[in-house]
Formats: structure tokens, sequence, C-alpha cells
């Protein structure tokens, strides 16, 4: 099996001076589990749920 046929085709990008609450918000409603990170047209890096998950605040219990 070849990438092609496992990879996402319309990949949701956020721009790298988002705020982390942004991206969360992006993850929940794109319904994905990771963002590229782009600067203009410039893809530099990509964050994760898990990544958001560790930067946000834990809700109180």
């Amino acid at each position: 099996m070849i990438v092609q046929k496992r990879m996402q085709h319309n990949p949701v990008t956020i721009g790298k001076e988002e705020s982390v609450t942004t991206a969360a918000r992006l993850l929940e409603e794109k319904n994905v589990r990771s963002l590229l990170v782009v600067d203009g047209r410039k893809l530099v890096g990509i964050v994760t749920s898990g990544d958001i998950r560790q930067a946000l605040p834990s809700p109180a219990t």
C-alpha cells in the first residue's frame, strides 16, 4: 500500500500566530486530530490534538 491511499486529501491548516484555543476549536469543528501549521503558504510544522490538550489548562474537577 502506498501513502497516497491513506493520506488526507484536504488537510486542515492553521497560521503559526493563531492561539492554542483557536487550534482546539478548529480540531473539534473539523473533526481532525492534527493541523498543519503554516506561515503564509509555507508549511512550518504540525500540531496534534495531544499537543493542544497538554497546552490547555485542565478543566476543574
